[in-house]
């Protein structure tokens, strides 16, 4: 979670639903990296149940690939 702008990650990061209902942001760095951050938006403090910085073009792309982010 060090070092990533969760609010500017979830205002301006592509929107995908996980698998489990939970909603994902995912922003590029223009780097060959993302920033991720998962939210469950039943949990009423609306903290961030994964945050995930500099993760890889591959990773991203696997997990919408792979039917995990819709």
């Amino acid at each position: 979670m060090r070092g990533v702008d969760v609010d500017h990650v979830w205002r301006n990061g592509d929107m995908y639903v996980q698998q489990d209902g939970q909603i994902v942001r995912v922003l590029d760095n223009g780097n060959g990296t993302y920033d991720v951050v998962v939210r469950d938006m039943s949990n009423p403090s609306g903290a961030p149940t994964t945050v995930l910085k500099n993760a890889t073009e591959r990773y991203v792309n696997n997990k919408i690939e792979g039917g995990q982010w819709e």
